[in-house]
């Protein structure tokens, strides 16, 4: 007893001084803190242009620059960091002066998108890289690095281990649309696996009328899958055309819980049995499963977390519970439906992470009484036909649905499941630009938006009416290369030239007898020929012209050829246009007259009187 005693003693005695020094210690830190500002740090390759950040900064120091938040009055910056808690892909974070951004946790991928399991891949949002135009075109990237590698399609149909479909697709987005329309190109069989009731579920999901924007807008869409500006029901319609032409196997209300084996040999698993595949596509998106309330009778038939059809509620009393963009949205279109009553409840005290339009809109549908918000509520309890919502009086009103559109959890725990592992990176981690990633493979073509020629293209089908000179645009292509407005049948494998040119030479005219075939020099490189802009290029014996040849800045490595050209005047070079590898392909319309450039008119020389 007396040891412990003392130990009482000496604990009560140093006690004190330990809890001074460590105030101390962090005062110091404070004041060490409190002279560093916080910065802006902005990942480029994240941010999705949403403007989110820029309409809850109360000192205008954000705006879009090239489709991107940007500080520019950094200086005005009161440090409030709303702009950071609001950025929907942690594309913008704050951080004190000196030090590093917080790092990024991002999936572990190659280049080419696959994870630590050899043959399986993540593509879309999920992977890091958000908007649909880079969906797409990461859908195609993985299944050409598949057909690179040497994968040859079977054509099973994954009821067994010995017929297992060639790629498995989890999830129906625009990402797994655009991977199972690469696949069947190639020659593969496919089934994509998607667990609502309907492809693409989330843009399903938006309310009718709703526009949708293809974005990023500076990235070319080099994918099978067309994207482009339009209504929801349009864009839908298009994509149905284009996956019933084609024969893509989409499988709704298909849930994967896990997937095990290797490469060659996965089993998925679902309800409604086993899938065999020799590749495995991960295209589940971000949204992952909705959060929910947490309270009574939240599993009612009248609770929802997506709101398909406002007109549906017509007439009726609806809750909407949440403080984001989807929760304003659906609140709005229902109270402009006809909605006899809607309620909107939201924990917060503001709607902070709402963009600036959608408040707008919330704001005069307010004003106007068709929307009821309820601010710092929470609901308590939900009936049939009453919901109970805690305020600072209490109270319940009386309803007919309520819809909870607070967000989902990502669905990582997930992924980690199936082999794909998480490591933290630097905040300035990207992956690039998408269409960059299909243009290394050598294809450059952009999708068209007319489902019958994106239905063509897939299927390797194209009508005399879609034949691309090849020499358009002002480029020149090498024989297998095609261009962004070229349509080959099969990689590989030009188109023949159009009649009219199959047998014609190509002829330089000039004014002298021609030389010896053999004792022309040989025809310059891809950037050596468009460096010839003084030549006038057409087929012999015909007025037509050829395509234009524009300049490039190699013009010094072709300045002696064209000095040797200038000096023999009248000479006719002939080239054969059917077997030189740099022409593929010509249509003699839509071409311009390459003239010599005129020499400025000689100045009489002024003298005096």
């Amino acid at each position: 007893p007396t040891v412990i005693l003392g130990l009482c003693v000496l604990v009560a005695s140093a006690g004190p001084s330990l809890l001074a020094k460590r105030r101390k210690r962090s005062a110091r830190k404070g004041a060490r803190e409190l002279g560093r500002r916080w910065l802006h740090a902005i990942n480029i390759d994240r941010c999705t242009g949403c403007e989110a950040c820029i309409e809850v900064c109360p000192t205008h120091v954000l705006e879009l620059v090239n489709h991107k938040s940007q500080p520019v009055n950094d200086e005005h910056c009161i440090e409030c960091r709303q702009c950071a808690q609001v950025c929907p892909t942690t594309a913008l974070v704050m951080h004190r002066e000196g030090a590093e951004p917080p790092t990024l946790r991002c999936p572990e991928l190659d280049p080419f998108l696959q994870t630590a399991v050899p043959g399986q891949y993540l593509i879309g949002e999920v992977a890091g890289k958000p908007l649909v135009k880079n969906a797409v075109n990461m859908g195609r990237v993985v299944i050409e690095h598949m057909t690179s590698i040497g994968l040859n399609g079977t054509q099973g149909d994954g009821s067994s281990a010995d017929s297992p479909l060639d790629i498995a697709i989890v999830g129906g987005g625009p990402a797994g649309l655009s991977a199972g329309l690469t696949a069947i190109h190639r020659g593969f069989s496919v089934a994509v696996l998607e667990k609502s009731s309907s492809f693409a579920a989330t843009i399903s999901g938006y309310p009718k009328g709703k526009d949708f924007l293809a974005e990023p807008l500076e990235c070319r869409n080099l994918s099978f899958l067309p994207v482009f500006d339009a209504s929801k029901e349009d864009l839908l319609a298009t994509w149905q055309s284009v996956i019933t032409a084609a024969k893509l196997d989409v499988r709704t209300n298909t849930t994967v819980d896990t997937i095990t084996g290797e490469q060659d040999h996965f089993e998925i698993k679902t309800p409604l049995g086993l899938i065999f595949a020799r590749r495995i596509v991960l295209a589940i998106g971000t949204r992952g499963k909705p959060r929910t309330l947490g309270v009574p009778g939240e599993s009612l038939i009248k609770v929802s977390t997506m709101l398909d059809d406002p007109y549906a509620h017509r007439g009726q009393r609806v809750l909407v519970v949440g403080g984001g963009d989807s929760a304003i949205e659906a609140a709005v279109a229902m109270a402009d439906s006809g909605a006899a009553q809607v309620s909107l409840s939201y924990r917060g005290r503001a709607f902070a992470r709402a963009k600036k339009r959608n408040k707008a809109a919330l704001e005069d549908r307010a004003a106007k009484g068709k929307i009821e918000i309820l601010l710092q509520s929470k609901v308590k309890e939900i009936r049939d036909n009453i919901v109970v919502i805690q305020l600072a009086d209490g109270r319940e009103i009386e309803n007919d649905a309520v819809y909870v559109l607070i967000g989902a959890d990502a669905p990582i725990k997930w992924l980690e499941k199936v082999g794909v592992s998480y490591v933290d990176r630097s905040h300035w981690h990207e992956f690039g630009a998408s269409d960059a990633l299909v243009a290394q493979f050598g294809f450059t073509e952009e999708c068209p938006e007319n489902p019958k020629a994106a239905a063509a293209r897939i299927l390797g089908r194209r009508e005399e009416s879609q034949l691309i000179p090849r020499l358009l645009n002002n480029h020149v292509v090498r024989r297998g290369q095609p261009s962004s407005n070229s349509r080959l049948p099969k990689p590989g494998l030009p188109p023949p030239l159009p009649p009219s040119l199959s047998k014609a030479p190509l002829a330089i005219n000039r004014s002298s007898a021609s030389p010896p075939r053999s004792s022309l020099p040989p025809l310059p490189s891809k950037r050596g020929l468009r460096s010839l802009p003084q030549l006038a290029v057409k087929p012999a014996g015909s007025q037509r012209p050829l395509p234009r040849l524009t300049s490039s800045p190699e013009q010094a490595e072709c300045s002696k050829r064209q000095a040797e050209c200038s000096k023999r005047n009248d000479a006719t070079v002939v080239f054969d246009l059917s077997s030189h590898p740099f022409f593929e392909e010509f249509d003699s319309k839509d071409t311009k007259v390459l003239q010599r450039p005129q020499s400025p008119p000689r100045r009489r020389p002024i003298t005096s009187s």
